[in-house]
């Protein structure tokens, strides 16, 4: 089974996809979310919100 890991820097596991094809893959929207999630997580120092 294909798996998709969002890593943080010292590469703990932030996120797990797993799935076939369409069922249980990211979509590019759910990577682009965790993606700022993650630089959140390291980036203390600038907000990616744009609140």
């Amino acid at each position: 089974m294909p798996f998709t890991f969002a890593l943080l820097p010292d590469l703990t596991i932030h996120q797990i996809f797993n799935g076939w094809y369409f069922v249980g893959r990211p979509t590019p929207e759910e990577l682009r979310i965790t993606a700022r999630e993650l630089t959140d997580l390291v980036r203390e120092d600038v907000d990616f919100r744009g609140d």
